[in-house]
């Protein structure tokens, strides 16, 4: 199970990273969700817009054990992953 999340991870984010141009940081909503989902586990969710309109959600995760966080994948660009950041400090 480790070995598909680690391969699925990795995929994601070379879709991520070589399917969109620098474009993309101009193209992103400011709304960004955090939602817990178990004690010490929430989803982060930020969305790119497309030109045609269209919302696509991005997905990761924040993992709290003891005084330390881990954050499993970034947000959109990188101004959303400052505001993620920023949104974690208050929420968590």
């Amino acid at each position: 199970m480790n070995i598909r999340v680690t391969f699925s991870s990795i995929l994601v984010l070379t879709f991520h990273v070589f399917s969109f141009n620098s474009e993309a940081e101009s193209k992103t909503s400011d709304e960004i969700q955090i939602t817990k989902l178990d004690d010490g586990v929430w989803l982060h969710t930020s969305f790119y817009i497309y030109p045609n309109g269209i919302k696509f959600p991005s997905n990761g995760l924040i993992i709290k054990e003891g005084q330390n966080l881990t954050l499993i994948d970034t947000a959109w660009g990188e101004l959303q992953t400052v505001k993620l950041l920023n949104a974690i400090e208050l929420k968590i």
